[in-house]
């Protein structure tokens, strides 16, 4: 039963409001803790945090009290709030259980402190995680990318695969407790998704990019004579097909272009609450946001090219989404991961014009456009990589007894059509353990990206074609209906009232000419 002495909403208000303090002091020292863990410093267990989250959260009465309001208030906001908070509760059953969550923290510590490492004639050359991305996307030697491919990671695959198959299985186990058919379905239920509209989608982007995709394979294959193309031949072939020199793109730039972009806003960089930090990370980058909306911090290590701009804007749109959010209730900070990942996309999305290429390649507006057409190739294989990997982990989690290497394998085979190639890699990743069934947010993120673009140019014009008032009146745009409103709006609303539409694939694919 709720406490007697909620007996009305004003006191239901009081309650929430102490509570969302509470779980906020939690949110920020647990995200200390794991920045902390990421850059080497000492920090508290984060054992202990995640068990002061689960006591917390699953506490009986508050559970019982949430659900006796939600049926009860008739005032929208607090609906909102409760509703929020219920979904926070039902997460925590399972990613605050502790069966879990010390298992998760232990393969982490593993996936963060991993040295890779391969074979070479000369003995054993140590990597870090962008010497691989590099080693793959760039060196020109065949056999040397394929020794990276099956060496670099294949022991720490092969250590973690039976530890990350029981973490699986014990968050199935919590999600059929809680009515849930599979884990996977928890998870898309918590971030506003669900299986079957997901798999509509993975069909639809699947159909639209198999032949232009096909294509840029084999005109590839024949340019560059190969028998085949190997898994490892991929990103390098994107990288060639792709031609962005990395002159115009040099790591010590990378900052200074995006606080142009920041102040062509309306923006301050240098009061923004942003940290940069490099560091190498399992991640192309990370932002921890410790405490919305004053408190943020990105973890990159980048090095030259047009990817790593890319990159190092997505970071940024996750610290301007934070740092914009202009809502006091905690539960109305935190939104969905989906959501997350569209407002990085959307700020990526401005490295997508051909008047910023231009003048970051000091090259005419008709060069660019040659490069971005040959760019498509790397999101094309960008789509096809996060279907296999989206695709994977909801029938790994259908049939966690199944051979998952044989299946990670078989969903990449079929959508990067490159032959089947066992070497363990899967577990190696870090989002089977740190973010599962999150890899299809970056998919949707890039429909609310093309959407959002389309709306702005639709309604301003070309952004850098702007004076300085209307590029200020592009991000107060952002702001007003994404940044500033947090949780406290659904996000498919918030994207529908921006756009005047829900949404759709239609902006993507006239974006990549499909």
């Amino acid at each position: 039963m709720p406490p007697s002495w909620i007996g009305s909403e004003t006191r239901l208000r009081d309650w929430l409001n102490e509570l969302e303090g509470r779980l906020e002091k939690l949110g920020v020292a647990y995200n200390l803790a794991s920045f902390n863990q990421y850059i080497g410093r000492p920090s508290a267990d984060l054992n202990k945090h995640e068990a002061a989250f689960s006591t917390f959260l699953t506490d009986p009465t508050t559970q019982a009290t949430l659900r006796h309001w939600l049926n009860r208030t008739a005032d929208p906001n607090l609906q909102r709030r409760l509703s929020l908070f219920q979904q926070a509760c039902l997460e925590a059953e399972v990613s605050k259980s502790r069966p879990i969550y010390e298992l998760r923290n232990t393969i982490n510590h593993r996936l963060i402190h991993f040295v890779p490492q391969i074979k070479p004639q000369s003995g054993h050359s140590p990597m870090s995680r962008n010497d691989i991305t590099e080693a793959l996307r760039c060196h020109p030697d065949w056999a040397y990318r394929q020794m990276v491919y099956e060496q670099a990671l294949r022991p720490l695959a092969e250590e973690l695969e039976p530890q990350v198959v029981e973490l699986m299985r014990r968050r199935n186990t919590e999600a059929r407790r809680l009515g849930y058919t599979n884990f996977a379905d928890l998870q898309l239920h918590l971030f506003g998704l669900n299986r079957a509209e997901l798999l509509e989608l993975f069909g639809q982007l699947d159909h639209l990019t198999a032949a232009p995709y096909r294509a840029f394979l084999e005109s590839a294959r024949r340019e560059y004579s190969l028998e085949r193309v190997e898994p490892w031949d991929l990103h390098w072939l994107a990288d060639q097909q792709a031609a962005f020199p990395d002159g115009p793109f040099r790591h010590p730039q990378i900052i200074p272009r995006i606080h142009q972009l920041l102040q062509a806003f309306g923006l301050n960089p240098e009061k923004l609450p942003v940290e940069v930090l490099r560091r190498d990370i399992p991640f192309g980058g990370l932002c921890f946001t410790i405490r919305v909306p004053d408190d943020i911090r990105i973890l990159a290590n980048p090095k030259d090219g047009y990817v790593y701009y890319r990159t190092m804007f997505h970071e940024f749109g996750h610290a301007l989404h934070s740092a914009f959010n202009r809502q006091t209730n905690y539960l109305y900070k935190r939104e969905s991961g989906v959501f997350n990942e569209g407002m990085a996309e959307t700020l990526a999305y401005f490295t997508h014009y051909p008047d910023w290429l231009a003048q970051v390649m000091e090259r005419p507006l008709a060069e660019v456009a040659h490069y971005r057409r040959a760019n498509r190739a790397r999101r094309l294989l960008r789509i096809r990589n996060l279907l296999a990997q989206a695709h994977f982990e909801l029938e790994a989690y259908a049939n966690p007894e199944t051979d998952l290497g044989r299946l990670a394998a078989d969903y990449e085979s079929q959508y990067l059509f490159t032959p089947l190639n066992l070497t363990p890699r899967w577990a190696a990743n870090s989002f089977p353990t740190t973010h599962p069934v999150y890899r299809q947010n970056y998919l949707v993120a890039d429909l609310i990206a093309a959407q959002t673009h389309a709306a702005i140019k639709q309604q301003f014009g070309s952004f850098f074609s702007l004076n300085s008032a209307r590029q200020a009146e592009v991000f107060g745009f952002l702001q007003t209906n994404y940044f500033g409103p947090g949780a406290s709006i659904e996000w498919r609303e918030k994207i529908k009232r921006a756009t005047g539409q829900p949404l759709n694939p239609a902006s993507l694919v006239a974006e990549l000419e499909l």
